[in-house]
């Protein structure tokens, strides 16, 4: 005799059954070089390596790194200062951080915003009084569909 917990438990097997099948033929790929890895928004070992976050180490006003302490400005900064209050960067630029915004802009691979998006919060200054995107011209924004 087949109780209502029976039936359940068939019920939810057959719930998960499509996302299964899904994740076996689109298995989740490293956003950087496409190859499998074990689970969404996540790199490869190589692509990893490949990124190098930076910990605002740096000039606090243009963000250079190397300039001695998080207090000190860089030479250019102090010369002639910028009339922003500092840009704050999750990575280094290199070829996995160059790539990424490009797959995003141009290649309509909206997932990779998410993907972007954590390293980018956590660099985020907890004092920020605004944030300002930069406009995309309209004919660039109907042409992308997003900004």
């Amino acid at each position: 005799m087949n109780g209502p917990g029976i039936a359940a438990g068939w019920a939810d097997r057959l719930r998960l059954l499509p996302g299964a099948v899904i994740d076996w033929a689109l298995p989740p790929r490293c956003p950087g070089c496409g190859e499998p890895v074990e689970a969404d928004h996540r790199f490869c070992a190589d692509c990893w390596g490949g990124l190098r976050f930076l910990d605002g180490a740096g000039c606090p006003t243009c963000g250079l790194p190397g300039t001695g302490g998080a207090d000190l400005r860089c030479g250019p900064c102090l010369a002639d200062p910028p009339v922003h209050a500092g840009i704050h960067a999750a990575v280094a630029y290199g070829p996995i951080a160059r790539e990424l915004p490009i797959r995003l802009k141009h290649g309509g691979r909206i997932g990779v915003a998410d993907t972007m998006a954590g390293p980018m919060a956590r660099r985020m200054p907890t004092d920020a009084e605004l944030l300002v995107p930069v406009p995309l011209h309209r004919w660039r924004l109907w042409r992308r569909g997003f900004n």
